[in-house]
């Protein structure tokens, strides 16, 4: 290569970098405002090198012109750039969006373009130009010269003190790093620039330009610093989208580094074959050059570096070598080497990046551009040699398109290969989202058989189990047509379910063995087993819910699959995925389905499921003509049991009575839990009543067992309705309804027992119902009364208090009994409703009793449990009394002796806050439950109240005489007043009066009446019962006197 030429190759290879680096720090996002600055400071470098290089190289005086002119372009444009692009770097972006700002930073600029360019252009500036060793200089002395170097040097000083201020103001340490090494890189290149350009030329040393190659340094810096801090913003690369892997990256460097190599020798053999006189040194030193590039291409390659440095390193070794080999044989016209770029260009196109591709194409371009003015004209004259290149670079052409096109096919069946992989996912979880119960395995066979086929195998497997047990559950498998049958060993799972393999699922849940033989050796037992089931390679993933395995899929070939280990495990773990989700929702349907038709506590059938049942056999009971029995099962107290032991206790007691009942049943009979402690039996051939009976007794002494839990024994009883078809009902709901009245009705007869539905249980249920309908509008027809029932203190004579009683006047039907509806009431709910009316009632008519004059007496109100299980209850007693008036001392609350021993509500408490309000409570029907007598103590009650059915007793019972006689006693032991209610006869008051009961009430003095026959019975007699009482006790002193005289006649 000449002399001249050396400059001009180190310009051009200064401009390719330039654009290398752009690409490189750039990568293609070119939307942030200084990043586009960036690329515009690249390709004034660019322009300044190339226009400089044809100035220094061109052989006819206006090509020199020209290039003088170019260059021009790119050194005035330069500063302007690279101050507004410091100006962005160092957080001036508010001031550079100033409208005058850039019309500040680029009017200079332009006015110098126009000295420096378009005046020279019109002939106003002649070309000055010296030929020197290096290449023809231009001899700038002009005044618009003059302005241009006052230029830089401000905007030089402007951009350093913006730089260092920058890096001072700021306590980050990148940053002050960052303008540290771009503040060093900037002096270095004006240091350099001025000795080259000003000082020299001042000590008359003229040379062709050099400040394009010091100008590399800050485009460098810049580049090192948007790599190493990230202060710009590149495009995100996307690992998926590029053409070669890592492995055929390489592979493509190692063939470019024998390429030179083979260019190297190639140009060597031609020399010695066909120029043997003019062989030298300069052939020698291109050769050795060449090799050394080769050389170092294969060195770049195996360097654990990023292969986008890589590529960059690469461009600008490219921008060195294609100019350098272009005008080494630039004398002779480049007539054929100047084509070589061209599998330069091939290779580029292999790389995501288009750092290589740009960068050959510009290298190429001002190449043959600069080797056109060196040799505008050339007598070309072909060879051997010539032909030899030729041939040689074709048949390196040659090389590099079959591996390009194996490249791209390779690119193309894989992208074939996934697209077919993605579908292939898509529509496995597409037909999984419909999967149920009736198409589980179709679907589950339609994907074993597409994903065998896809990874090209000879048998697929599934198997799932119970996670709890480890039983298998579902087994299903795929084969190809020509692979054999394997042995029944995979009934049970095995090999794939030994723990050697288990174990060595890893985290990724896909286990590949391409050759069993290179399993463990204490895996042998199962090598040894797939060999002999035929399998040689397979692929083993799990399938697991929460962590916890629940089955597996194996895909099997009976040759090993070493390609396997690459492909297989995501795409498997996608399809267990897939699997593993059908696997999971169907279980769940199959639960959601289970417990749509069972008991989730006993596993029992639920009542949706027994009517199912039942309706099945009734249908097949009318064709047999046979009879069916429906028993409906109630535990008895177990509602208290559940609420003193706990739900948890009660649980496991409905578990075990459960199991009693379906124990004690035959196969083809039927129990299910309907509700909280309700069971109803399905008796499916009964034969006769006496079979049927032995049946039901059966279920009761299992019910009555002792059932131990947690140590302790537990007794259960159950009072039973029967139904039976076709007598009792035609349908599932009739039956089950009858068998429900006839349960009622063993529970009123003392419970522990069993019923039989009778007709006159029906009717009376018939005429419950009917009563409960029209009890909903009793109050609102004004159908309901309160009648009032006198007590007499059999001490004064005299009324000290009444009772509200409660009656029910139906139209047509006269009085219904309490007995009757108050149950009712208490069944139906409305027993808070009508108990809150008749509260206000009593209280409202005792008030005006008082307003009216009559003598004040206390008004007793019976109060239902479910009214005391409201938690309002107290305050709605308070605003009773407030709205009424009534003082409170004047209302008693009279409350049952099971209600008081009710456990479902603090009873100790309620009646505490009651008391609280000033009024009185009394134990009603006392004697018929248990109390003791702690209980009694803590009860903050006034009075206790004698159930009639012991007060009638008196005249014929001394039992009945001692346990009344016992209650009086208990009252006047606990300070509390003694009444006795149900007084009819005379004998029973003489009996309580002596015994001392302070108050009594019944037929005897009064019967219930209206509020206007209470008020005429107060003004007419209020000390009837005082003279009542006085009237028996002389009857009875007259018969003992007479008792006595005739003792002593005798």
């Amino acid at each position: 290569m000449e002399l001249f030429l050396l400059l001009p190759l180190l310009l051009m290879t200064s401009g390719g970098a330039s654009v290398a680096c752009v690409l490189y720090t750039v990568q293609g996002n070119y939307r942030p405002v200084i990043n586009r600055i960036f690329a515009a400071m690249g390709c004034s470098v660019f322009l300044w090198s190339l226009g400089l290089a044809i100035q220094t190289a061109g052989s006819l005086p206006g090509i020199r012109f020209w290039g003088s002119r170019l260059a021009s372009i790119g050194y005035v444009t330069i500063f302007a750039f690279l101050l507004h692009y410091v100006l962005i770097l160092t957080e001036h972006s508010a001031f550079v969006k100033k409208p005058w700002v850039p019309v500040l930073i680029y009017l200079p600029c332009a006015i110098l373009l126009y000295g420096l360019t378009v005046r020279p252009l019109l002939g106003a500036e002649p070309n000055n130009m010296a030929e020197t060793a290096l290449g023809w200089a231009n001899l700038l002395s002009s005044g618009w010269y003059r302005a241009f170097c006052g230029y830089y040097i401000v905007s030089f000083l402007i951009i350093a003190q913006l730089l260092r201020n920058w890096g001072s103001k700021t306590e980050s340490t990148d940053v002050r790093n960052q303008a540290r090494l771009l503040l060093a890189s900037l002096w270095g290149c004006i240091a350099l620039g001025t000795v080259t350009e000003v000082v020299l030329p001042l000590l008359g040393v003229h040379k062709p330009s050099l400040a394009p190659i010091f100008f590399l340094l800050p485009v460098l810096a810049v580049s090192h610093c948007v790599k190493r801090y990230g202060f710009m913003q590149p495009a995100a690369g996307n690992a998926d989208e590029t053409i070669l892997d890592r492995e055929n990256r390489t592979m493509v460097y190692q063939i470019l580094g024998l390429f030179f190599l083979f260019g190297s020798l190639m140009n060597l053999f031609s020399q010695h074959l066909f120029y043997r006189e003019t062989l030298l040194s300069s052939s020698f030193l291109f050769s050795g050059l060449l090799m050394l590039t080769g050389g170092l291409i294969l060195f770049l390659a195996r360097l654990p570096l990023n292969e986008l440095f890589k590529e960059f390193l690469f461009a600008v070794l490219f921008s060195l070598l294609i100019p350098f080999v272009t005008l080494r044989f630039a004398i002779y016209g480049g007539i054929t080497i100047w084509t070589f770029f061209f599998l330069l260009l091939m290779v580029s196109l292999l790389f995501n990046k288009r750092i290589l591709l740009i960068t050959i194409l510009l290298s190429a371009g001002q190449t043959q551009l600069l080797v056109y003015c060196v040799t505008p004209l050339g007598v070309i004259r072909l060879d051997s040699a010539d032909y030899m290149v030729r041939l040689g670079l074709i048949a390196l052409a040659g090389v590099m398109s079959f591996y390009i096109s194996w490249v791209y096919r390779n690119r193309l069946r894989e992208n074939a290969l996934h697209a077919y992989r993605q579908a292939l996912m898509t529509g496995v979880a597409y037909s999984m989202i419909s999967v149920d119960e009736t198409s589980f395995d179709e679907k589950i066979e339609s994907l074993l058989s597409k994903c065998g086929s896809f990874i090209q195998c000879d048998w697929a497997y599934l198997i799932l189990w119970n996670p709890q047990d480890k039983v298998i559950q579902y087994r299903r498998e795929w084969r190809t047509d020509t692979a054999i049958s394997i042995s029944a060993a995979w009934e049970s799972g095995a090999p794939f379910l030994s723990r050697e393999l288990l174990d060595r699922i890893p985290e990724s849940r896909v286990l590949v063995v391409p050759d069993v033989g290179q399993l463990p050796p204490r895996a042998e037992q199962g090598k040894a087993l797939l060999r002999q089931m035929g399998i040689r390679g397979f692929a083993l993933t799990s399938i697991a819910k929460n962590g916890e395995a629940f089955g597996f899929m194996s895909f099997a070939s009976s040759s090993a699959r070493p390609d396997w280990v690459k492909e297989p495990p995501l795409f498997l773990s996608i399809v267990a995925d897939t699997v593993t989700d059908a696997a999971i929702k169907l279980d769940d349907r199959r639960k959601i389905k289970w417990s749509a038709f069972h008991d989730t506590l006993t596993g029992l059938p639920n009542r949706l499921a027994f009517k199912h049942r039942l309706n099945l056999e009734l249908k097949r009971a009318e064709r047999e003509n046979i009879k069916i029995a429906v028993a409906f099962i109630d535990l008895d107290a177990f509602k208290s049991l559940n609420d003193t032991l706990g739900h948890d206790t009660g649980d496991l007691l409905l578990r075990e009575v459960a199991r009693a009942i379906a124990a004690g049943i035959g196969p083809g009979d039927v129990v299910a839990r309907i509700g909280g402690d309700e069971f109803v039996l399905m008796l499916s051939r009964v034969a006769h009543e006496e079979e049927l009976v032995q049946v039901i007794r059966r279920v009761l002494e299992a019910v009555q067992k002792p059932v131990v839990l947690r140590g302790q024994e537990f007794y259960m009883t159950a009072s039973i309705g029967v139904s039976l078809y076709p007598y009792d009902g035609t349908d599932a709901e009739t039956l089950m309804k009858n068998a429900d009245i006839a349960m009622y009705e063993a529970k009123a007869h003392g419970k522990n027992q069993y019923a039989l539905c009778q007709q006159i249980h029906k009717d009376k249920a018939m005429e419950n119902a009917r009563l409960s309908n029209l009890l909903y509008r009793a109050v609102e027809k004004q159908q309901l009364r309160v009648h009032y029932q006198p007590q007499v203190d059999l001490h004064t004579g005299k009324i000290s208090g009444v009772e509200a009683l409660l009656r029910w006047e139906l139209p047509g039907r006269g009085l219904i009994s309490p007995a009757v509806f108050i149950p009712l009431a208490e069944q139906t709910g409305l027993i808070r409703s009508i108990g809150a009316w008749v509260l206000e009632t009593a209280c409202a008519r005792c008030r005006a009793w008082q307003d009216m004059g009559l003598p004040p007496v206390r008004i007793a109100v019976n109060i239902s449990v479910h009214q005391l299980e409201n938690r309002g209850f107290v305050q709605q007693v308070a605003q009773v009394l407030e709205k009424t008036g009534l003082p409170p001392q004047c209302l008693e609350l009279e409350v049952t002796e099971s209600e008081a021993n009710s456990r479902n509500v603090d009873m100790v408490v309620l009646m505490n806050q009651l008391k609280r309000l000033g009024v009185c409570i009394s134990i009603d029907d006392f004697g018929t439950e248990y109390s003791s007598l702690e209980r009694l103590k803590l009860l903050p009650i006034d009075r206790i109240k004698m159930d009639m059915q012991f007060v009638r007793g008196i005249e014929h019972s001394d039992k009945d005489r001692a346990i009344a006689q016992a209650i009086i006693s208990l009252g006047k032991s606990l300070e509390l007043k003694v009444i006795a209610e149900g007084v009819e006869t005379e004998e029973q008051l003489c009996f309580l009066s002596r015994r001392r009961c302070d108050e009594v009430q019944g037929f005897y003095y009064y019967r219930p009446m209206p509020p206007e026959e209470l008020e005429r019975v107060f003004r007419r007699c209020p000390d009837f019962g005082r003279s009542v009482t006085r009237r028996m006790d002389e009857k009875q002193q007259a018969a003992q006197a007479q008792a006595a005289r005739s003792g002593s006649e005798g």
